[in-house]
């Protein structure tokens, strides 16, 4: 079994499938770093390398409204799951900002200590996460372990279920993660986007 895992996520919120994925990379590594990618400030002096990926990052993925969650809440909802699915003592969570916002990100996780893990992709992945992950691999500098779970169910996908199907956010958030979602009154918080 292969030692340590890092992937990077929004996660807003967790879910079934991205918790489905931890239970994929916990069968081939004895440990998991989840990532939480929020927007923060934008230091300077950033590669330009970069530019056309956070061009691209800023409309699609941290658009206004896109994340009604803060790093530590979704650190909570995700403590919370790995609690209630006893999985906590071999995943840590971590917020991180934006990879091309850390120059220093492959020293804090070597590639010699951890694996780089992205979701392979299928036919439901958008344009974006196409571009996305050959863009952002690349751009790593790094290698990339790629796994398969079991099912993926992109939050934009469980979000129109939820508002056009009238399915209940309990049916796509984790026990442990839904109770915290609910607490910090996660339904009208999404509703709003």
């Amino acid at each position: 079994m292969k030692q340590h895992s890092l992937w990077l996520g929004r996660f807003q919120p967790p879910t079934i499938a991205h918790l489905a994925t931890v239970k994929t990379i916990l069968n081939e590594w004895k440990r998991l770093t989840i990532g939480i990618v929020h927007a923060s400030s934008r230091p300077g002096g950033i590669d330009p390398k970069w530019e056309p990926f956070l061009r691209r990052t800023s409309e699609v993925s941290f658009s206004a409204g896109k994340n009604p969650f803060t790093p530590d809440e979704v650190s909570r909802m995700w403590t919370a799951c790995l609690v209630e699915q006893r999985l906590k003592s071999r995943v840590a969570v971590i917020p991180l900002p934006q990879v091309a916002y850390q120059p220093d990100f492959n020293r804090k996780f070597p590639p010699s200590k951890f694996d780089f893990v992205e979701v392979r992709l299928v036919g439901s992945d958008t344009e974006f996460d196409r571009d996305r992950q050959v863009a952002f691999s690349h751009l790593v500098g790094r290698p990339v372990s790629y796994i398969s779970p079991p099912f993926k169910l992109h939050n934009a996908e469980i979000r129109k279920l939820v508002r056009d199907e009238r399915r209940e956010w309990r049916e796509f958030i984790p026990q442990g993660a839904y109770e915290i979602f609910v607490e910090i009154d996660g339904p009208r918080r999404i509703a709003g986007e």
